[in-house]
């Protein structure tokens, strides 16, 4: 029922003389979660942080997106759960509140400034305001160093889902706004290396007043975002290796996509964690650079990617993502990847169907601004308990991945040397000896899930006292 009543209201919102209806709508929301809770005792404020004067908001398509902020005496998991639990009950509250995404923070935790920053998805000015749904009360504060990061990465990270890797199945609408988003903001940000032309505003803008031009538009939106991505190709940097340790029909069907004029390399990450043997296990990551030849061949795109989906085995999973060479030197060398030493591990494993993979210098600024971020983003994975449902239910080699992760970062951030063994056997001998019954395969149980977490939770911690010598703030992250 709510499925259907979701995909009607979608519907509804392409006509517009329903934006009217649904703005009354999205009030009576508002007012209801103010009703319920400007009274409680634990609950300070809630602030909404979806700008709902931009014109990139659609009155039943955008989601409302909320900050909550608790007393700092009392503990943000319980009000997170009540909140929860109110939006359940209400079935309007399901489709216009985006209960997923719901930070929460302290009094205190609000106040820093590298906290704010995670919350920050774009800007188109230098100022950030935020409202309380409570009072008349405006959060307004200047971008700092770390919320330009967060905004960069926030653009790189939009495209990733919505356009590089596997491609946005749903509504093309919704696809095309963020794209948009994403291309502005890193042109903001990134002006001496991309800049979008008027004609893909232009289409941008028709598409989002007259939605039934979907079908005429779609290519040439898709023709225009290539367009501002990628540069005029070059010569092929040089003959293709054939001695790639990868699986030998995988190897021929890159061959024979090498030769195509719109593909200027293909970079090849393994997974972190490997057996000893020599042949590669887990999951092989491509990242095919792009020139501006493949401004017109979205469709040969798509099938690429079906096509070496399709060559995936048990034992390794083809995971293919585009770029151009713009956006992966940008990525690389700003340390724009979930993982903050990616671009270090790249540098040491990656290799490319050329030979040796180029080095990018990444600078430790960088990895710093990624480093809080990621500490910031993993922290409120587990206030809105996000980690915890990620994580039961999934295969170990998911938690061991991760717990990984966190303990090369850990090694970083006290000034080792990063040496990215991968070794499994190593790896888990390092991490603690109460994994060692389970093996990658087995389903993370509820019993599972208390020892990965006291893990998880022993490494995170080591990492927010390292960066917390730059920054003392945040020790007032509470786990």
């Amino acid at each position: 029922m709510n499925k259907y009543l979701y995909i009607f209201i979608r519907i509804l919102s392409y006509l517009p003389f329903t934006q009217f209806i649904f703005k009354i709508f999205y009030g009576l929301v508002l007012n209801k979660l103010r009703d319920e809770f400007s009274g409680h005792e634990e609950v300070k404020d809630i602030i909404l942080t979806s700008d709902t004067t931009s014109p990139d908001f659609i009155y039943g398509l955008s989601d409302l997106n909320f900050l909550i902020i608790v007393e700092n005496e009392f503990h943000p998991k319980k009000v997170l759960t009540e909140f929860r639990d109110f939006i359940s009950q209400h079935l309007l509250l399901k489709i216009i509140v985006h209960d997923k995404y719901l930070p929460i923070l302290t009094e205190d935790e609000i106040k820093t400034d590298v906290i704010k920053s995670y919350l920050i998805r774009n800007s188109a000015g230098d100022m950030i305001e935020w409202k309380s749904i409570f009072t008349t009360k405006a959060y307004l504060f200047k971008l700092t160093e770390q919320d330009y990061f967060a905004i960069s990465y926030s653009c790189v990270q939009t495209l990733d889902h919505y356009l590089l890797r596997s491609g946005h199945k749903k509504n093309k609408r919704i696809q095309f706004k963020n794209i948009y988003k994403a291309l502005k903001g890193i042109e903001r940000l990134h002006k001496k290396h991309f800049k979008t032309n008027r004609k893909w505003s232009m289409r941008y803008i028709k598409l989002h007043r007259f939605p039934f031009l979907l079908n005429v538009l779609e290519g040439k939106l898709y023709y225009d975002t290539w367009k501002f991505l990628t540069t005029s190709d070059k010569k092929k940097q040089g003959l293709f290796n054939s001695d790639l340790s990868i699986p030998e029909e995988v190897t021929s069907y890159l061959k024979s996509i090498y030769t195509l004029p719109f593909i200027d390399n293909i970079v090849i990450i393994p997974s972190m964690i490997q057996n000893k043997r020599k042949d590669l296990k887990g999951k092989l990551y491509f990242d095919i650079v792009l020139n501006e030849k493949a401004q017109k061949k979205h469709k040969k795109l798509k099938k690429i990617r079906n096509d070496l989906y399709k060559l995936s085995s048990t034992r390794l999973k083809n995971r293919v993502r585009y770029t151009s060479t713009q956006l992966h030197l940008l990525q690389n060398a700003q340390a724009l990847f979930y993982f903050p030493l990616e671009t270090l591990y790249r540098n040491r494993k990656a290799f490319s169907v050329i030979g040796k993979n180029e080095e990018i210098i990444v600078s430790r600024e960088a990895i710093y601004h990624s480093s809080i971020h990621f500490l910031v983003t993993q922290f409120m994975r587990f206030r809105s308990l996000e980690q915890k449902s990620d994580l039961i239910g999934s295969k170990f080699i998911k938690s061991l991945n991760l717990m990984y992760k966190y303990y090369l970062l850990n090694h970083y951030l006290k000034g080792n040397e990063v040496d990215f063994l991968g070794d499994q056997k190593i790896i888990r001998e390092r991490l603690t000896p109460q994994f060692s019954a389970i093996k990658n395969n087995d389903t993370v149980t509820e019993e599972d899930w208390i020892l990965i977490k006291a893990q998880l939770l022993y490494l995170l911690k080591g990492i927010r006292d390292e960066l917390a010598k730059k920054d003392e703030s945040l020790k007032t992250l509470r786990f």
